[in-house]
C-alpha cells in the first residue's frame, strides 16, 4: 500500500473510510446486472441538481446498508455511488509525523481507459513523405474520388461518410507504400537507442578527425580539433611539440592522407559495432 508522510502532530491511529454515497455517477440508462434499484424519491430529486452530497445530506437522504451495487433512477439515467476508498492514519502523540496509507477502491478505476502499447508498423508518416507521395496518391485515387463525388451530388451518399471513406483509403494506401520505410526506421531507432563505450569513442574520434580535415592548413596556429588529433596520435614524441612543429605537420600532404584514412577506418569500425548482433543485444538491455 503506498505511503505518504504528512505533518500530523499528536495524531492517534485512526481509519477513515470513504463516505459511500457522497459522490454519484451515471452508468447509462439501463440498470447494470446485479444492481439493486433504491426507492428513494428525495435522493433522486437531489441528484437531479448535483452528483455530490454534503455530509449533512448523507445522513438524511441515504438509506442504511447502502452498497456500491445500489443504484437510483434519475429521469432516464441510472446513477451509482462511487466508492472513495480508505485512508489509514498510523501514528501517535509521541510522533512528529504520521504515516498515511491509502487504498483506492477497484470500482473507482473501472471506467479508466487501459493503456494500449502502439502497434508495430503504425508509425506516423512524416510531412516530407506526404509531400513526396501527394502526386502519386492523387493520380491513384482521383478516379474513385470522382465517382464518389457524383454519388454525393446524386444524393445517394452522405457527404461526411464520403469524406471519411476517401481519407481512410488515402491513408491506407500511403501506409502500404511506406511500410518498408517505416519498418526500417523502427529498426534503426531500436538499434541506436543506446551506444556502447566503444561506439562513443569512435563517434568522438570521427568528429575530431572530420573537423581537423575540414580546417585544413593554418597560418598562425593549429585549430583545437587538429591539436586534439595530434594528442590522440600513437606517436612517442621526445618532447612536447612546439606551435611551429604542429603547423609544419598539419600542412603536409601526409597529414591529410592520415586524416582521410583514419576517418574511413573509424566509420567502418563504427558500422561493424552498430550492426554486430551482440552489440544490439547489449544496447537493447542497457
Amino acid at each position: 500500500m503506498p505511503n505518504l508522510t504528512t505533518s500530523s502532530h499528536g495524531t492517534s491511529p485512526t481509519t477513515v473510510a470513504g463516505s459511500l454515497g457522497a459522490c454519484w455517477r451515471s452508468v447509462g440508462t439501463e440498470v447494470p446486472e446485479g444492481c439493486e434499484v433504491l426507492d428513494r424519491p428525495e435522493l433522486a430529486q437531489r441528484l437531479k441538481d448535483t452528483f455530490t452530497l454534503t455530509q449533512h445530506e448523507l445522513s438524511q437522504l441515504l438509506p442504511p446498508g447502502l452498497t456500491a451495487r445500489s443504484v437510483v433512477k434519475v429521469g432516464d439515467q441510472v446513477l451509482q455511488p462511487v466508492p472513495l476508498g480508505q485512508v489509514d492514519w498510523l501514528g501517535g502523540p509521541q510522533h512528529d509525523h504520521a504515516m498515511v496509507g491509502f487504498r483506492i477502491a477497484p470500482l473507482v478505476l473501472m471506467h479508466t481507459r487501459k493503456y494500449a502499447p502502439p502497434a508495430r508498423g503504425r508509425t506516423r508518416i512524416r510531412l516530407k513523405d506526404w509531400q513526396r507521395m501527394a502526386p502519386a496518391l492523387q493520380k491513384e485515387l482521383s478516379g474513385g474520388a470522382e465517382a464518389v463525388g457524383k454519388e454525393v451530388q446524386a444524393g445517394t451518399v452522405d457527404v461526411g461518410t464520403a469524406v471519411q471513406n476517401t481519407l481512410r483509403n488515402r491513408h491506407q494506401l500511403a501506409q502500404s507504400w511506406m511500410a518498408p520505410t517505416i519498418r526500417s526506421r523502427e529498426h534503426q531507432q531500436r538499434r541506436s537507442a543506446h551506444r556502447s563505450h566503444e561506439q562513443i569513442q569512435l563517434l568522438r574520434t570521427i568528429a575530431r578527425v572530420g573537423a581537423a580535415l575540414r580546417d585544413g592548413p593554418q597560418v598562425a596556429r593549429v585549430t583545437r580539433s587538429q591539436d586534439l588529433v595530434l594528442e590522440d596520435m600513437d606517436v612517442a614524441w621526445s618532447s612536447p611539440l612546439s606551435p611551429q612543429e604542429k603547423l609544419l605537420i598539419t600542412s603536409t600532404e601526409l597529414w591529410k592522407e592520415y586524416l582521410t584514412a583514419s576517418l574511413k577506418m573509424c566509420k567502418t569500425e563504427l558500422e561493424k559495432q552498430t550492426n554486430r548482433p551482440d552489440s544490439r543485444e547489449q544496447t537493447g538491455n542497457g
